[in-house]
């Protein structure tokens, strides 16, 4: 993902894969937004439907400062946008 001129990177593991569920959990374990979290993980649903389907995104963080940067949601939105616009191909 880029943000204004930098590029930002996420590794994620994954810890799960449920295929009777579609659910996939996982873990950032490196990146480079926000550095304001001691943990992430990530929960994705999928319910398929007559045309397509519907995605359900969790996000469970521990923050190590008081406060969430508001580019956090900005940036969470633009991935899955992203992965919106490749899936509709």
């Amino acid at each position: 993902m880029q943000k204004g001129n930098t590029v930002c990177v996420a590794k994620d593991m994954i810890n799960a894969i449920d295929e009777s569920k579609n659910l996939i959990t996982m873990r950032v374990v490196e990146e480079d937004i926000p550095k304001d979290f001691k943990c992430m993980d990530i929960t994705i649903e999928t319910t398929p439907k007559e045309k397509g389907c519907v995605v359900h995104v969790t996000f469970e963080y521990e923050k190590l400062k008081g406060h969430i940067p508001h580019s956090l949601t900005q940036v969470i939105t633009h991935i899955y946008r992203d992965v919106g616009s490749h899936l509709a191909l």
